[in-house]
């Protein structure tokens, strides 16, 4: 199969559990600004994927919903993420910069499991409802720098696991809150947010129902 890239234009308002895990020649991903939640296992070892945009209306990534996506560098999880579940970036084994926005609340188990080469985690929230202790469980957090609200540092320094990263500084001015990233790739393929893919030569992601007003 040909590298391709996916582009969702729906009004949906999730993606579905497992939908394109396994799809090993995904390179991009685009999301609508209509999903709220990336179901479980949603992108699971697409291991090539290496550009992805969440919009910043998704409220939940759910369990293992980006795992084992090893051409990932960077990742961006914008101000309206609440909730990373159980190991949604799991094995994400190069991954090296990740940007959380300000309104995340819970952390779930082994999130960033095996993230062996992260050096920096940018935290835009200056306190978290819950962190699971074993969040970055595996991931050499001596060698990351995490970078937190000024107003907050003493929290991070004070409170596990963020207490385990190697250097906790204060986010510059110049750093402010996320929401999103753009990208721009060809389309080469279509499908539902079902997964089900259709007739036309374009990865166009179509409401399963039509839309309403």
């Amino acid at each position: 199969l040909f590298p391709y890239t996916t582009l969702f234009q729906s009004r949906d308002h999730s993606i579905s559990a497992g939908v394109f895990s396994g799809c090993e020649n995904l390179l991009s991903v685009e999301i609508p600004s209509s999903v709220e939640t990336i179901g479980n296992n949603a992108f699971g070892d697409c291991r090539r994927l290496s550009n992805l945009e969440i919009p910043n209306s998704v409220k939940i990534i759910g369990r293992s919903a980006f795992s084992s996506c090893q051409a990932l560098s960077t990742l961006t999880i914008p101000n309206s993420v609440e909730t990373i579940g159980d190991k949604a970036f799991r094995d994400c084994t190069n991954l090296i910069v990740v940007y959380l926005g300000a309104n995340i609340k819970k952390i779930s188990d082994e999130a960033f499991l095996y993230c062996n080469k992260l050096a920096n985690f940018y935290c835009f929230s200056k306190n978290i409802d819950y962190v699971s202790a074993t969040a970055f469980k595996y991931t050499n957090l001596q060698n990351v720098t995490l970078h937190v609200p000024n107003s907050a540092i003493d929290y991070y320094r004070s409170t596990d696991p963020w207490n385990k990263f190697g250097n906790i500084v204060a986010l510059t001015d110049d750093e402010t809150g996320i929401n999103k990233v753009m990208i721009n790739n060809e389309v080469m393929d279509t499908y539902l947010l079902n997964g089900q893919r259709t007739a036309r030569k374009s990865l166009v992601f179509l409401p399963i129902h039509p839309p309403t007003a």
